[in-house]
């Protein structure tokens, strides 16, 4: 298996021309029941600049589809 880069508070991943900072993780039970971390990233809505969070596996985050949102979600209801 190829090595997965493990995200960390402070880990900044650039995506798209977008920056998401790591601020930290919790703790998730997966639905086969085991036990994983979650990374929280922060980002900046691309319409108003406010913060939102996506979580995202701590182990090859850089592969996650997650850091395609790019509206916090006052702006992701508006554009449905």
């Amino acid at each position: 298996m190829a090595y997965l880069k493990q995200a960390q508070k402070g880990t900044e991943h650039i995506f798209k021309g977008r920056t998401y900072k790591c601020i930290g993780t919790e703790p998730y039970t997966t639905r086969d029941g085991r036990q994983i971390n979650l990374a929280l990233f922060e980002g900046a809505c691309a319409v108003c600049g406010g913060s939102f969070t996506v979580k995202t596996t701590v182990d090859g985050y850089e592969r996650t589809n997650a850091f395609y949102t790019k509206h916090c979600p006052t702006h992701r209801k508006a554009r449905k």
